[in-house]
């Protein structure tokens, strides 16, 4: 009835405003551009002096040479074409990559970054989102918890570049995947107490 449509009205506008006034601050603005700074730095070294990616040592065979960047390299082919991955004849008698997935089609930043850029300036741009989208959304669930800035920049940088994330940065698509977590974790965080919560009476 109207009464849950005004209890509902009042738990987002709540959780707007605790949104508002996580990042409402000079200090959270400032460990956020260091956290950017941070992961361009981390990075530059695919961009200058020339563009080049990451060979890790693997068993085998390399992911990135081997699977994902040619992937990419599909998709861009595919995306400035104006069409959809929907089958690669190059692999054996033929190969649906959309189904098989990996290739991320639908992901909004794949989409923007292979279709107007070259494959490696895209790929390794991927690169920089993925760390920084890992980096935020750590930052923001730590001052969910109510963390100093000083303290919740120091976890983010410290969970986005250890060990799980830098020995998997030969698996691109599991990486992209893995960077929605920590902003999952904050909007799961910010957005529950609200629903659990009973609206705040009128006086």
């Amino acid at each position: 009835d109207w009464r849950e449509s005004v209890g509902m009205t009042f738990r987002l506008y709540y959780t707007m405003n605790k949104l508002v006034r996580h990042i409402n601050n000079h200090k959270d603005f400032f460990s956020i551009l260091a956290i950017l700074f941070f992961c361009l730095g981390f990075f530059v070294h695919l961009f200058f002096p020339s563009p080049k990616s990451f060979a890790t040592a693997e068993i085998g065979a390399n992911d990135i040479w081997y699977f994902n960047f040619p992937m990419k390299n599909f998709l861009r082919e595919q995306l400035v074409q104006n069409k959809l991955p929907l089958w690669n004849s190059y692999i054996g008698q033929g190969f649906p990559v959309l189904a098989e997935s990996q290739i991320g089609t639908f992901n909004l930043t794949n989409l923007i970054l292979f279709r107007f850029l070259p494959t490696i300036y895209a790929f390794n741009i991927s690169f920089i989102l993925i760390f920084f989208q890992i980096s935020l959304g750590t930052y923001l669930f730590c001052k969910s918890l109510n963390f100093k800035s000083v303290v919740s920049l120091l976890l983010s940088l410290t969970f986005a570049f250890s060990g799980f994330f830098i020995t998997h940065i030969s698996h691109f698509s599991l990486l992209h995947a893995a960077s929605f977590f920590p902003l999952i974790m904050f909007g799961t965080n910010l957005i529950a107490p609200a629903f659990l919560c009973p609206p705040p009476s009128a006086k």
